[in-house]
């Protein structure tokens, strides 16, 4: 039902928004190091599935 596919969606969310956290942290460090290019290729990514996730819930709602 709809409570059921808005309960995924904030699952999707909260589990994402932990990973984006715990990478970002990481990032953070990586950056310290003078590592800059992991970090970027990660958020680059994190965001392309972010996009992904997004337009695939939009198509399944409609």
């Amino acid at each position: 039902g709809d409570d059921v596919d808005k309960a995924i969606h904030y699952l999707l969310l909260i589990g994402i928004s932990g990973v984006f956290l715990f990478t970002l942290a990481a990032a953070m460090g990586w950056v310290n190091q003078g590592d800059f290019a992991l970090p970027l290729l990660l958020l680059a990514a994190g965001l392309m599935l972010l996009r992904e996730a997004d337009a695939g819930y939009g198509k399944a709602r409609h």
